[in-house]
């Protein structure tokens, strides 16, 4: 699979002690963190110029009568999405660390669904990068699967989800939501040889884990494949 940024694997247990750090730096009355800004060099790992361009020779490549029609609403989305993750990001970390007008177990919470959707852009971006004519169809189901940023502002529905995982099994249990997050690009995608075989790496990656809620993910994901694979009966 495509190599994944570093930081796109880290646990919700980073995030909470980089915003503990970030409040007691912002106590001391240093200048303002430059963290708040990091949120647009982070994700331009996943979606920038070059990558952009990728995405649009490899649609042109298909050869698809609809394809050319199709990429610019693909473009504008992803752009869409990049610049509302971006903004997120940063008016999260301010509230936080420079306005104080947020607690450091809010931006968590923000944090970790940010990063969760990061997942999933990167996911779309890798799908699409490999454009079939066979794909082209199925693009806007790609795009309409990111997860809602809206979610991500949403403290009482943020509060009422699982507790996150230990600090010791935070990378562990990213690593596998990276790998499910592909599972889901590829279902949307029609490729369920590719989402079962990203679904057996979450399922070795998993080996060890004792975080019950990633169990359930798991799971759900295996019956979403099914579904959508037509093994009803299974």
């Amino acid at each position: 699979p495509p190599r994944r940024p570093p930081w796109l694997l880290l646990g919700t247990g980073v995030l909470a002690m980089a915003a503990l750090s970030l409040a007691a730096t912002r106590d001391e009355g240093a200048p303002s963190p430059p963290r708040c800004a990091e949120g647009h060099a982070s994700l331009n790992e996943v979606w920038n110029d070059p990558i952009r361009h990728r995405l649009a020779a490899s649609f042109a490549a298909t050869e698809s009568r609809y394809a050319a029609s199709l990429w610019p609403a693909v473009e504008s989305a992803l752009d869409g999405y990049a610049d509302q993750w971006t903004r997120l990001h940063t008016e999260t970390c301010e509230a936080t660390t420079i306005r104080d007008e947020s607690p450091p177990e809010v931006m968590q919470l923000k944090m970790s669904c940010l990063h969760r959707a990061a997942l999933g852009l990167q996911a779309a971006v890798d799908t699409l990068a490999d454009a079939k004519a066979d794909l082209i169809p199925r693009t806007a189901d790609i795009v309409d699967g990111l997860r809602s940023l809206d979610r991500c502002t949403d403290i009482e529905a943020l509060s009422a989800d699982v507790e996150p995982p230990s600090a010791n099994e935070a990378a562990g249990v990213n690593a596998v939501r990276a790998e499910l997050a592909t599972v889901r690009s590829r279902i949307s995608a029609g490729r369920y040889d590719e989402a079962a075989a990203a679904l057996e790496r979450a399922q070795r990656r998993s080996a060890g884990l004792t975080y019950p809620p990633i169990r359930t993910e798991l799971l759900l994901r295996r019956g979403e494949l099914l579904v959508r694979s037509g093994h009803f009966e299974r």
